[in-house]
């Protein structure tokens, strides 16, 4: 059984992955994006790691922005 899991969400993130991109999902970056797309799909518990990972990568782009803007 935890193979034919497995199977279907691999296709459903190669779907996504060929999909376009819009709505809020169009600010994140790729594999980002894709994660943003599938969150609904999963317990809350995986949601919430998913919600953690885009966090800590706006706050990267954010530092990123603060060291290259001089200040």
């Amino acid at each position: 059984m935890h193979n034919v899991d497995t199977n279907l969400l691999m296709q459903l993130l190669q779907s996504l992955e060929t999909s376009d991109v819009q709505g809020a999902h169009s600010h994140l970056p790729h594999p980002f994006n894709i994660l943003e797309k599938v969150r609904p799909m999963l317990p809350p518990r995986e949601q919430k790691f998913i919600d953690l990972m885009i966090k800590f990568h706006e706050m990267r782009v954010l530092m990123d922005e603060i060291q290259n803007s001089g200040g």
